[in-house]
């Protein structure tokens, strides 16, 4: 486990390192809350596009093989716009490509991290859940807090140095997965590409609890990207915060994160799957609606911690049921089917929030709470009616 982790963390700060410096040297370039949206949409569109074939990837392929072309072909896109930057042309279509093409490469990363993890860790839900608590921690403390403050306060001095940084964690990430074991999936490779795809999908369907979770963790997503895109000229607009400062806010998200990883076996245990994905939603939208009514940047810090902390108990929750629901012939396929379907509407979400903030840049997260709600009160007879799964 520890050479992936390692990959993971490599990984996971450059993609931090990226995500960050895509909208804020967006920002740098022009004040369009329209074009800072339009690259937050393209980093989204993978996850709908590319996770269905990542999912049947992941497993037919080698893990170590998959995460070297991952982070090979996110290296070289971040090192060729470090250079186009540095020459003055980080236009906002060359930002939203580059965000288009490492977030591809980011969604084979994260799928084949999910289906690696049973097959590396010892047997019981224990251990599996504490791996997946700590597969989460460093990738959002990758993502979301070491990346973010690392990215920002670069971008602040020199936009291309950024990019040239984040491509250096991107490839250490690929030399490094040369070190994982050989691990092969179990699908069958006669099987034709259409219908390994259609399987996955046709499973998830018919399985009631995942279905309705993966719903609710859709909504979840959806209101996540209405504000996200945005959030670095929320920051630097109402709340009057340099770039930097920006970048520390925004890891306040990753701070609440890290807080919640060592707790998340312990609630699920005493909360069960349905209290806490409900408790979730009911913590989020109370967030978001915070977000949107204070001036405070120590509240909205807190707000951001909030949601955070309760998206790591979520993604642990639905991850592990995942893993212990499907059959080890699908898990790739499945984990790949309900990623596409909780982040379909992501891009359409993204490209909504920057509409809505071109009237206010407030508007926003108050439809993400709004739509948080709604979504789970609707789903909640669904989920209540769910037999909960045995946890050991």
């Amino acid at each position: 486990m520890a050479m992936l982790y390692a990959v993971a963390t490599a990984g996971a700060v450059g993609d931090g390192i990226a995500m960050i410096a895509l909208p804020l040297a967006t920002a740098v370039a022009t004040r369009d809350p329209a074009a800072t949206a339009l690259v937050g949409a393209a980093g989204l569109l993978p996850a709908v596009g590319i996770q269905p074939l990542a999912g049947m990837w992941a497993d037919r392929w080698p893990a170590r093989h998959l995460m070297q072309i991952a982070a090979g072909v996110r290296a070289a896109a971040l090192a060729a716009t470090a250079v186009a930057v540095l020459a003055g042309h980080g236009t906002p279509p060359l930002l939203a490509i580059t965000a288009l093409i490492t977030a591809s490469g980011r969604v084979v990363h994260a799928i084949t991290l999910q289906t690696a993890v049973p097959l590396t860790t010892r047997s019981g839900h224990d251990a599996r859940d504490l791996a997946n608590a700590r597969v989460h921690a460093i990738d959002i403390g990758g993502n979301l807090l070491a990346g973010p403050l690392l990215g920002a306060a670069i971008v602040a001095a020199a936009p291309a140095a950024a990019f040239a940084a984040a491509a250096g964690c991107c490839a250490a990430a690929a030399g490094l997965a040369t070190g994982l074991p050989r691990h092969h999936g179990p699908a069958d490779g006669a099987v034709r590409q259409r219908w390994a795809m259609v399987a996955g999908l046709r499973w998830l369907a018919h399985h009631r609890l995942l279905r309705t979770t993966t719903l609710l963790a859709g909504a979840s997503t959806v209101a996540y990207s209405i504000t996200w895109p945005i959030l670095p000229l929320y920051a630097t607009g109402p709340l009057g915060l340099s770039p930097a400062e920006a970048g520390a806010l925004i890891a306040a998200f990753a701070v609440g994160a890290i807080t919640a990883t060592p707790l998340a076996h312990h609630v699920r245990t005493r909360a069960g799957d349905r209290g806490l994905l409900l408790g979730v939603g009911v913590i989020q939208a109370t967030a978001w609606t915070t977000m949107s009514l204070t001036i405070s940047t120590a509240v909205t810090a807190i707000a951001l911690a909030a949601i955070g902390a309760s998206a790591t108990l979520a993604n642990n929750t639905l991850t592990s049921l995942r893993q212990t629901h499907a059959p080890p012939l699908l898990l790739g396929r499945v984990v790949a089917t309900g990623r596409t379907i909780t982040a379909a509407a992501a891009p359409a979400a993204a490209l909504a929030g920057g509409t809505l903030a071109t009237t206010s840049l407030r508007t926003p997260p108050l439809a993400s709470a709004a739509l948080l709600a709604l979504a789970t009160a609707a789903l909640a007879p669904a989920l209540l009616r769910t037999q909960r799964p045995p946890i050991e």
